[in-house]
């Protein structure tokens, strides 16, 4: 007799999309697994530990140490149907990458294949693939020059082509950062672009039927530093209907589907591609309020209410780590807008501020705001 779905989720990474899914199928009564990542995964910190199944045996992603913890789960539920979850883009690879191995796992894949992901996930030719539909970006900077600071340095893909290692966007604002950089990174591993500062947005877009996406909008209020997670945010009509057909058009043109996010910044009424992200990405809880659900054969619904407090998006412990480690989150509020006042307003409304991920919130607080605390008295001792 054929049972249920069950959605699959490897946890240890994009831990915030991972808990607001998880928050969804719980509130929905949908069936999932978690798949936990050995030894720190924060998923062992909240309610949803007990919907652990299988743990991997090593740290780094191997796809037969992966396979054998779906094959655990299957025979665990053996008449479920298990489908995955694409949580992070390392993790999407390895799954793209064997497909029919996990397919004979029993792990229904439902994401395009590998050369088209990729396509999408790598900055560069994400940039190179929408640019030909009329999608502005950032001037390019031809080589590494610290004539040209301030600029971004930006990964050609994903993971290192020496290291295998993902590697990540850098923003080069000073002499010292481009010293720095040229110092700990392989310039040949990057392209360069123009730095831009203006109004920051997303796309979310369910892409699973390209005929008819889904499309939700989120204004990005603040973000940790070097372009990192954003930790607060709004939900908002769409900021340029033109540069939303344009970049559907280039998902259309190489057979994309699944869910996708797609970052935006407008100046002057120009709008500027930053990135995408093929996953689910960091704030997914605002996306789930607007709409957009993380698997695509659920109803989609957006909350009556549409931009109110209840439709905004907060990380408070991204906020106090970011200031306890020395770095200045990056501001994109308007003016009149107050952080503090945004802060109190959604403060119950953050994404780990809840009874099942409560010892989360307090655990990932603690230390950051503790470091804060002795920075100030230090500074205060030396007046």
């Amino acid at each position: 007799m054929q049972g249920s779905l069950r959605y699959v989720i490897f946890t240890g990474a994009n831990e915030r999309a991972i808990i607001a899914t998880c928050r969804y199928f719980r509130k929905e009564g949908i069936q999932f697994s978690l798949i936990a990542r050995p030894g720190k995964d924060k998923i062992k910190l909240t309610h949803y530990k007990c919907h652990i199944d299988a743990e991997r045996k090593l740290d780094t992603l191997d796809h037969n140490d992966m396979s054998t913890c779906v094959i655990s789960i299957k025979n665990k539920h053996p008449n479920d149907i298990l489908h995955f979850v694409p949580t992070a883009e390392s993790i999407n690879r390895v799954i793209l990458a064997k497909r029919e191995m996990f397919k004979q796992a029993g792990l229904n894949v439902a994401l395009c294949d590998d050369k088209i992901y990729a396509q999408v996930s790598d900055k560069e030719s994400f940039i190179q693939l929408t640019g030909m539909f009329g999608v502005n970006s950032p001037e390019n900077i031809p080589g590494l020059n610290e004539n040209n600071i301030p600029f971004v340095a930006k990964p050609r893909k994903e993971f290192s082509e020496l290291t295998g290692e993902k590697i990540y966007p850098h923003l080069i604002l000073s002499l010292s950062e481009y010293v720095d950089f040229t110092r700990k990174h392989a310039p040949e591993e990057y392209f360069f672009q123009k730095y831009i500062d203006g109004e920051s947005y997303y796309y979310l877009m369910d892409f699973n039927d390209p005929i008819n996406p889904i499309i939700r909008y989120q204004r990005n209020l603040l973000q940790q530093s070097q372009g990192k997670s954003i930790i607060a945010a709004i939900c908002c009509e769409c900021p340029d209907k033109l540069f939303e057909q344009q970049v559907i058009l280039a998902l259309r043109s190489v057979n994309y589907h699944g869910l996708i996010m797609v970052e935006m910044m407008k100046i002057d009424n120009e709008s500027w591609l930053i990135e995408a992200n093929p996953r689910l990405w960091g704030p997914f809880q605002l996306a789930i309020k607007a709409g957009i659900k993380p698997v695509s054969n659920e109803p989609v619904n957006a909350d009556s209410e549409s931009h109110t407090f209840a439709h905004s998006y907060l990380w408070l412990g991204g906020l106090i780590a970011n200031i306890a480690s020395g770095e200045k989150p990056r501001r994109y509020f308007r003016k009149g807008e107050s952080l503090a006042w945004f802060i109190i307003k959604t403060l119950r409304h953050d994404i780990y501020l809840k009874k099942e991920t409560i010892h989360l919130f307090f655990k990932e607080i603690a230390s950051p705001f503790i470091e804060i605390c002795k920075n100030k008295s230090h500074k205060t001792n030396k007046w």
